[in-house]
């Protein structure tokens, strides 16, 4: 089985996931396998994935020139390495990918995951009229669309796409923590956690305004930057510190010392900031939007507020650190949670078996959610 993965951009999630799904892909179907296309800028964030199984493109920002030079990438890749199946990730790369191949009559097979859907971005109104029928359009031209949570699947179904076309594969993460590396965080104030981009999707500037008034008690740090538009929100609070992109080590270190993490996000296909807070053993105040339902237990392994609501923000936040012992409670139930329902060999196996699925092969269909 030969398989290349195709992304546009791989800061955050999508980093993420190839991160830990792509390694044990290579210790089942060999080093000569599996092949990624990924921007070059952005390979610190696959650091588990051999150089040799790379293929990259430049992407400074997102641009015509970056989206031609992803195309023009794949197209060798494709010719080179002949895979059996592209797995396309995110919304640009699965539209121009689907674009190049899912018209043709011999062509790998395509397996595209949009790790959220971008109408989710507008709440109404024609652009998201828009990018609803393009979705919808495009959803033929691959054999299967893989849903991070039951949430993006059941939206998939809502504009119209065949719910043959649909499964759901919840994300995962590796039970195994990278070694934390780097400086600690030293302070006395309670210690908020955000990892994310600084982007308005993940609410960050919803941080920034919860604790603005609360520099004596609290202090946030925030390891992430802007993705849109290459734009870093700059913190107004001066209890806020900005870290910028980091290392899975890196990130490993400031959850050990964090007292909680937050991830207020407007929008959210899943949410795995939030099970790398819960496999670090700390509770999570997450929105209640998309996928974090899914993975974070209201009142058990942390609290879910309404989105874009600040006060009940920076209440939870206040609530947490006021007590050490349900803080701690949140923290220790999240983590039996996640080592349940979310570690990455489930992952791992359910999209192996969709693999054999779309490729006909025999034992294929075990564990997939239709």
């Amino acid at each position: 089985m030969r398989v290349l993965h195709v992304a546009e951009t791989i800061q955050g999630g999508v980093g993420t996931y190839l991160n830990q799904i792509v390694p044990l892909q290579l210790a089942d179907f060999g080093v000569e396998s599996v092949k990624v296309v990924a921007p070059a800028d952005h390979l610190l964030q696959i650091a588990n994935v051999p150089s040799a199984c790379i293929e990259s493109f430049s992407r400074p920002a997102r641009s015509i020139r970056s989206l031609l030079a992803m195309a023009k990438m794949v197209r060798s890749s494709v010719k080179t390495f002949k895979p059996d199946l592209i797995h396309v990730h995110s919304t640009f790369g699965g539209a121009i990918v689907r674009m190049m191949y899912g018209w043709r009559r011999k062509r790998p097979k395509l397996i595209y995951c949009p790790h959220g859907w971008a109408f989710d971005i507008y709440s109404a109104g024609w652009k998201r009229t828009t990018v609803e029928l393009v979705e919808r359009l495009l959803a033929p031209l691959c054999d299967r669309i893989v849903a991070v949570s039951d949430r993006e699947a059941e939206q998939g179904r809502r504009i119209g796409i065949a719910p043959a076309r649909l499964c759901t594969i919840l994300n995962a993460i590796s039970p195994v923590s990278p070694a934390p590396e780097g400086r600690g965080w030293n302070d006395d104030r309670l210690k908020v956690l955000f990892i994310g981009r600084l982007d308005r999707q993940k609410g960050f500037d919803l941080v920034d305004a919860a604790v603005a008034d609360l520099g004596d008690r609290v202090c946030v740090r925030a390891a992430g930057s802007s993705i849109v538009g290459d734009q870093t929100a700059a913190p107004t609070s001066a209890n806020v510190e900005l870290l910028g992109w980091l290392t899975p080590g890196q990130i490993e270190a400031q959850l050990e010392a964090c007292d909680m993490l937050v991830a207020p996000s407007r929008w959210e296909a899943f949410g795995l900031t939030a099970l790398e807070g819960m496999r670090a053993g700390k509770a999570v105040v997450a929105t209640n939007v998309g996928g974090l339902p899914e993975v974070v237990e209201d009142g058990v392994s942390g609290i879910l507020i309404p989105p874009e609501d600040v006060l009940a923000l920076r209440e939870a936040i206040l609530v947490l650190g006021a007590n050490d012992g349900a803080r701690q409670a949140m923290g220790s139930a999240g983590r039996q949670r996640f080592l349940k329902h979310f570690t990455i060999n489930r992952l791992h196996d359910e999209i192996l078996s969709l693999y054999r699925l779309t490729l006909n092969w025999r034992q294929a269909d075990a564990g997939i959610q239709a």
